[in-house]
């Protein structure tokens, strides 16, 4: 286990790990020496000598010790949040060029306990092992140190640090398995709390919904609690046993030694027995720092594979090919073709998954295309293959005649700009340069949205709206991205008449009129005049097609 973490921090750390490696060393062996030269002092000022130079010498090794541990602990932490912080753009990067079937597969719970509590408790890791390795090293000094006064002193105190480290050793598994559950069962209040949140006006209106929630809520914490205290349970233990073996160390020293060698120098000599006690004691403080670091070693153990599996994950769902380039040029296109588009959704439980197609479908730049059907009929699914979200299972996706291919999805994807029906208002106006603050200015007076937020900073000063005028706002953002493809899940749901009006007899013909392709799912018959091309969707597949003739029509 600490084999792994190692090799983790020596591929994942940026920095001087030799030198920090040995200050650490030199840290842990100028304390060590303290200890004898401490002995040595003491020895002298029983037989009535001076020890000034034990003294000079003591003042050195101290300012050696605390000067070198200083600068190890400070060199880590640079080292070790540097990492941190390049472990956790990795993944967030990562994140955003997975699939998104992956992100909508995955609990947010879990999500933000990979990205938040795994990565710190990683980031934790590594100045206690920085004291562990300086108790390891203390450890050792003070083996040899009692070995050269006492052979079986050292030899007894070995057998009581073995017996104190093989309780830890007989539960290593079970407290590596606690441990996975423990972070587990957090992922999941997690996911409870933001469940709490989301629906929070659900939960306000309806009290028995509201104590369900709070009773499920309150199951998975005292399951949480129960298994912490589990784990505190486990290491106390492991506490009270090298506490345990370190005062049978002593008493071993203090009555059994004497007892047995009691004809044999050195243990009738009083000093050496003080020496001997001084060693073990100093021995108390090592052994709590090497004993207190295993909860923190097991935890950083499962946050590190956890934080591995979740990268696994997302390389798997990381679209092969796909073109990262940090500047793609979008497609032009005339025509877009889908051609025998199938999509199907995984089902966990192994029955009969809902499919999407095969679809074939031609749209033409300038058009204006509507898409409607029932609830669950694929029109959202659709659109998510259209606007390469989602990879289809079958069929390809042609531009002007050319198939697009996983090298040219990025691309492919820079033509649209989308308001889907859960979209994320998003407080700045992130990927739009040269952003011009008159022109917003004018387009909130004219949603009528200047009395709501205002345009500052490169983004609006407040998102706290109704969902009509959420939608508003978005469709400005929209705009001023400029794209070639307009795609609206229900743009016009949640508007008043007045500006359901607007959206289709201003807004759609502007868009026209400029150029851009609109398609857009919607459920106003009222409004089918205002489209060149109609689809139906029913179960997955394209019904119908007809033509709009302009004056409220319909025709085949």
């Amino acid at each position: 286990m600490l084999l792994q973490l190692l090799r983790f921090f020596r591929e994942e750390a940026i920095g001087p790990k030799l030198l920090i490696f040995g200050m650490s060393l030199a840290s842990g062996l100028s304390r060590g020496l303290l200890l004898a030269v401490i002995n040595a002092a003491a020895e002298q000022t029983m037989t009535g000598e001076t020890s000034h130079g034990y003294a000079l010498l003591f003042i050195l090794l101290l300012s050696f010790h605390l000067g070198s541990d200083y600068y190890g602990r400070v060199r880590i932490s640079r080292m070790v949040e540097g990492m941190i912080q390049r472990l956790r753009l990795r993944v967030c990067g990562k994140l955003l060029y997975t699939e998104l079937r992956f992100i909508e597969g995955r609990d947010k719970g879990e999500l933000y306990t990979r990205l938040v509590h795994d990565i710190n408790a990683v980031s934790g890791l590594a100045p206690t092992l920085l004291g562990a390795f300086q108790g390891a090293m203390l450890l050792a000094f003070s083996l040899i140190y009692i070995g050269w006064l006492s052979p079986m002193g050292m030899i007894m105190t070995i057998v009581a640090m073995i017996a104190g480290a093989s309780a830890y050793l007989l539960r290593n598994k079970s407290a590596i398995a606690d441990f996975h559950r423990l972070v587990a069962k957090q992922a999941e209040f997690f996911g409870s709390i933001d469940a709490m949140l989301g629906g929070f006006k659900e939960l306000r209106i309806g009290r028995a919904k509201r104590n369900d929630i709070m009773a499920d809520t309150a199951d998975i914490s005292h399951e949480y609690r129960d298994l912490k205290i589990k784990r505190e349970k486990i290491f106390a233990v492991d506490s009270l046993a090298s506490q345990l073996s370190m005062f049978g160390l002593i008493a071993i020293v203090v009555f059994v030694l004497p007892l047995l060698f009691s004809s044999e120098l050195p243990y009738r000599d009083t000093t050496v027995i003080f020496q001997l006690l001084a060693a073990i004691l100093f021995l108390v403080g090592p052994m709590e720092t090497v004993v207190s670091s295993i909860p923190s070693v097991t935890q950083s153990k499962v946050s590190m594979d956890n934080i591995q599996g979740l990268e696994r994950d997302l390389d798997a769902a990381i679209a092969d090919q796909e073109n990262r380039a940090a500047d793609v040029v979008p497609m032009g296109f005339d025509t877009i073709e889908l051609d025998n588009l199938f999509f199907r959704y995984d089902s966990p439980q192994g029955d009969d998954a809902f499919e999407v197609g095969p679809i074939t479908l031609d749209i033409r730049r300038g058009e204006r295309l509507f898409i409607v059907g029932g609830n669950g009929s694929g029109k959202t699914t659709l659109l998510k293959l259209l606007t390469g979200l989602y990879v289809p299972v079958s069929g390809a996706i042609r531009v002007n005649g050319n198939t697009v291919e996983n090298k040219d999805y990025q691309a492919y994807r820079e033509m649209f700009t989308t308001i889907f029906s859960d979209f994320y208002l998003f407080s700045r106006l992130y990927g739009i340069a040269d952003i011009d603050g008159d022109e917003i200015h004018s387009l909130l007076r004219r949603f009528e949205l200047d009395k709501k937020t205002r345009y500052r900073d490169g983004g609006f000063t407040s998102i706290d709206l109704s969902t009509g005028q959420r939608k508003r706002l978005a469709y400005i953002s929209c705009y001023l991205e400029n794209r070639q493809i307009y795609v609206f899940d229900e743009l016009a749901a949640d508007q008043d008449p007045a500006f359901r009006k607007f959206f289709y007899d201003t807004l759609l013909p502007e868009l026209k009129a400029a150029g851009k392709t609109i398609i857009t799912i919607t459920h106003d018959d009222h409004y089918f005049h205002a489209c060149d091309r109609l689809i139906k969707m029913d179960y997955g597949k394209i019904e119908r097609q007809v033509i709009a003739s302009g004056n409220g029509t319909v025709s085949i």
